[in-house]
């Protein structure tokens, strides 16, 4: 999980602000939704890695002993450049080619808290609309309480047929290919603020299971909970996120 942090040019108040999430896929990118990076009034600043509870740094939960056991202190990095896709288009809040790669200035370490996320299962893994899937979600966006959480919230929720989401989302038609339609299960929803955040799979079984990255959160219900949401699916850009990484090594 990443937290994009954003400032606001013409603030005097230069202490940034979470308004996306996205997740990191190498050492040097962060792979978010290209909305992202078009917020009016507000410019990406940098990119938080290792983060749980955004009130306290570091974070020390207390232990079923009555011990507080702390995390490291969250990673800060700014980004250095930002690749949002060339036909990403929005149109009344629906969102096309979604997708956007952020380069950090400096390359991450691995620790036990930030680790990079599989983009590319293997074929056999691979599901095309992932109908009736279970998926997981998470971030820091508005939560039942209508308010922003301090805490990362994660949630599980199943893939929907394609369709449901063509009918809720008329408007130039819901993009099955490059598009997945999931959530709103029991309430089970991402909502405002988790844009850009992951849905995630978990294939395969005992010592062969991973999570991937399935999708990037695009947009959803007015009201969160409420029916489905839309992902762009991110297998459908795997070439355009490699071109991009190789692109931008070469300089």
């Amino acid at each position: 999980m990443a937290m994009l942090l954003y400032i606001n040019p013409h603030s005097s108040a230069q202490s940034p602000v979470s308004k996306c999430a996205g997740s990191l896929i190498s050492n040097r990118y962060v792979l978010t939704a290209a909305h992202c990076v078009d917020i009016n009034g507000f410019n990406i600043h940098s990119v938080r890695l290792g983060e749980h509870d955004t009130s306290s740094n570091p974070d020390c939960p207390m232990q079923l002993d009555g011990r507080r056991v702390c995390a490291p202190p969250h990673l800060e990095i700014k980004v250095e450049v930002i690749i949002k896709h060339e036909h990403y288009r929005t149109f009344g809040g629906k969102h096309y080619n979604d997708i956007a790669l952020l380069r950090l200035q400096f390359p991450v370490r691995y620790t036990h808290q930030i680790q990079p996320i599989c983009i590319l299962p293997e074929y056999e893994f691979s599901n095309p609309f992932f109908d009736d899937y279970n998926l997981q979600i998470a971030g820091w966006g508005i939560s039942h309480w209508n308010t922003f959480s301090t805490l990362l919230l994660y949630a599980n929720i199943r893939g929907r047929n394609p369709d449901e989401c063509s009918i809720r989302y008329p408007s130039l038609g819901f993009h099955k290919e490059t598009q997945i339609c999931a959530g709103g299960q029991n309430g089970a929803d991402t909502c405002r603020g988790d844009s850009g955040s992951p849905l995630m799979a978990t294939m395969g079984r005992g010592v062969d299971e991973f999570v991937y990255l399935a999708g990037i959160t695009s947009y959803g219900n007015n009201q969160c909970g409420y029916g489905p949401a839309v992902y762009t699916k991110t297998a459908k850009y795997i070439d355009w996120i490699r071109w991009n990484m190789w692109r931008y090594e070469q300089n």
